[in-house]
């Protein structure tokens, strides 16, 4: 079959059929299966319903399905069942499916929304805002369009044409961008996004009106305000008090920089729950862990004679073999537990070890014991299990000596009884998205396909050397490959190491179009107040007061920009936050260092034009206008 699109959630290198596995087994072993097949919760169904026809109708008959073919085993073993659907169209967004990757985060998505959005928008209230200020140099251009018989609403079109005529000129210069900087955005985000959509006209008819609408939006209101000079005064040369709204400069210096804070505080906290996911102890030694899958069966069968083989080397320091490792453990069964004078029957991962597990890992004991080869009964009777497990089933008063009843069948026997002989602090074998989950682990005979091997860090080359050629001298039938425990829980966490670059980036981006826009209108400002420094240095004032006199109005509008960023930020940071189950508490830190940055760059923008006016001659400042 051709391949799978990049863009799918089913990501395979072969198919078998169920029909083929039950030739193969045989239909006496396979249906003894049944029980194990029937509440299998890694399986998933997909069913193409007809053109007209909606899931909940299968829903709705879904009870009378379960009285007639699954009541009977449902009661057996004392366990109930739910159908549940999801469209596939939304399974890539899905919660609940966890054996389906990559998962994708809407969360993310809806960020990125929103930080394009704001870019936008601090660009549109750019041109707004300085239109408008440098109203002054086209208001003598307006009197005599209007004495020259210029209609109020043909001085609209034209200011509006400009804004607009300015948005498609930005819009073709960043087409031209993306083109180029595709392929680096693809390698940065780890997507496979194709400049296609650039030939699908659905897209190019919204990228025109996205456009437009920005031109009109942004040249609305310095339109408006051009257009309404009287010809009269603006012929005469009485242009001094234009320039605008005060007011209104004012709110969208601190609307752009209550957006560009909010963001600087959003990157730092992103940056300290990165640093909070790499350093936060995982309560197992990943350290130099080294993970061998043995897909060969030949080859398992040998795995004792590998690791005492191994075990030769004095740079290999431990060798463990077990179903399941920290970060790749997904096997979920139902289990039968001892809880007071009855059995309960509940779910819990599984993990199947040799008897190294414990302290290859260095997984710490609460109570109890390891598994113990010279004790005769470990082997088939004994069980460790998590923390988590105690106190989701109510063991916490004793549970050494609990039984837990593994792979019990139809009628109630079969499978394994084996009693508690340790409980293990906590460790996380998933990511920190997740709440630990109960964990119960054992000793058995099936083949351990994962080799866990920790070694020397100061001898890695030789050692790595060592075990390929150790892992042909047994005959492996596959390649040698390996993988570090490190490499694996480093993925884990793949998305948010790319939010967290993509979104500095783009804080970094935001910060430099506001500080564009405050540069510009610090020129206005220092432009308009010359003749009033003048005056103020000829009466005795200081050049430090004066620069203190400029400084404090920009200041101020940062400071407020500061205090609307908090609460904003605080709220959807924490949202962002609930993705984990661990994660860090929002401090005053982050918020405090957001603020010093944005008033430290918002007061270094503007610092030339401030310390220039203010050091100027204040002969040529009198002079002025």
């Amino acid at each position: 079959m051709e391949d799978v699109p990049a863009n799918s959630h089913l990501k395979f290198d072969a198919l078998i059929s169920g029909t083929t596995l039950a030739a193969e087994a045989g239909e006496e072993e396979f249906n003894s299966m049944e029980p194990v097949r029937f509440w299998n919760i890694g399986v998933y169904t997909y069913i193409m319903l007809n053109e007209n026809s909606e899931i909940q109708a299968i829903h709705d008959k879904f009870p009378g399905f379960y009285e007639k073919y699954m009541k009977a085993i449902g009661d057996q073993i004392n366990a109930s069942f739910e159908l549940m659907s999801t469209p596939l169209a939304e399974q890539h967004f899905s919660e609940h499916l966890a054996s389906d990757f990559p998962k994708g985060n809407r969360a993310f998505i809806f960020i990125f929304i929103a930080v394009a959005l704001f870019i936008l928008l601090i660009a549109a209230i750019n041109y707004m805002n300085m239109a408008t200020a440098r109203s002054t140099k086209r208001a003598r251009e307006v009197g005599i369009r209007k004495v020259a018989g210029a209609q109020k609403s043909q001085l609209i079109g034209q200011f509006l044409g400009e804004s607009v005529l300015l948005s498609y000129i930005s819009l073709v210069i960043a087409v031209l961008f993306v083109y180029l900087l595709m392929p680096d955005f693809n390698t940065l985000s780890g997507k496979s996004v194709t400049t296609d959509i650039f030939m699908n006209p659905v897209y190019i008819i919204g990228i025109i009106i996205v456009a437009t609408f920005i031109g009109f939006i942004s040249g609305s209101y310095p339109a408006f305000y051009l257009s309404s000079f009287k010809p009269v005064t603006v012929v005469k040369g009485s242009v001094s008090g234009m320039g605008g709204s005060g007011l209104l400069r004012k709110i969208l210096v601190v609307f752009q920089f209550f957006i560009a804070t909010a963001m600087i505080i959003g990157a730092i906290i992103v940056s300290q729950q990165l640093n909070y996911l790499k350093n936060k102890d995982l309560g197992f030694d990943m350290e130099h862990m080294m993970i061998l899958e043995m897909q060969d069966t030949n080859f398992r069968a040998k795995a004792p004679m590998f690791r005492e083989e191994l075990l030769q080397n004095p740079d290999i320091l431990g060798v463990t073999n077990s179903i399941g490792v920290p970060g790749a453990n997904n096997w979920i069964q139902v289990v039968r537990m001892e809880k007071d004078t009855n059995w309960i029957d509940e779910s819990s991962m599984i993990t199947i070890v040799d008897y190294h597990y414990f302290d290859v890992y260095n997984i710490h004991f609460k109570e109890g014991r390891p598994f113990d080869e010279n004790m005769g009964t470990d082997d088939s009777a004994a069980v460790v299990v998590n923390e988590a497990l105690v106190k989701a089933y109510g063991w916490e008063d004793d549970p050494i000596g609990k039984t837990i009843h593994w792979g019990f069948g139809l009628d109630g026997e079969e499978g394994r009884k084996m009693k508690v002989i340790g409980v293990i602090e906590d460790y996380h074998f998933k990511s920190l998205h997740n709440l630990v989950q109960p964990q119960m682990i054992f000793p058995a005979e099936f083949d351990k396909f994962h080799l866990s091997v920790r070694i020397n860090g100061d001898n890695m080359r030789e050692t790595i050397d060592f075990i390929e050629e150790k892992w042909n001298d047994f005959g492996a039938n596959r390649p040698f490959n390996y993988r570090f425990l490190e490499e694996t829980w480093d993925e884990m966490y793949t998305a948010e190491k790319k939010l967290g670059v993509i979104f500095s980036i783009a804080t970094i981006l935001t910060i430099f179009i506001a500080l564009l826009g405050l540069l510009g209108l610090s020129s206005f400002i220092a432009e308009q107040r010359t003749k009033e420094i003048g005056i103020r240095k000829i009466l005795g004032a200081s050049m430090n007061s004066i620069v203190n006199l400029l400084y404090k109005d920009f200041a101020i509008l940062i400071g407020i920009a500061f205090v609307l960023a908090i609460p904003v930020a605080w709220y959807m940071l924490d949202l962002w936050l609930e993705n984990f189950a661990f994660h860090i508490q929002i401090g005053v830190f982050a918020f405090i260092l957001g603020g010093v940055l944005s008033l430290a760059v918002g007061m270094l923008s503007i610092s030339f034009h401030i310390l220039k006016v203010a050091s100027s001659n204040p002969v040529n400042a009198i002079k002025y206008e």
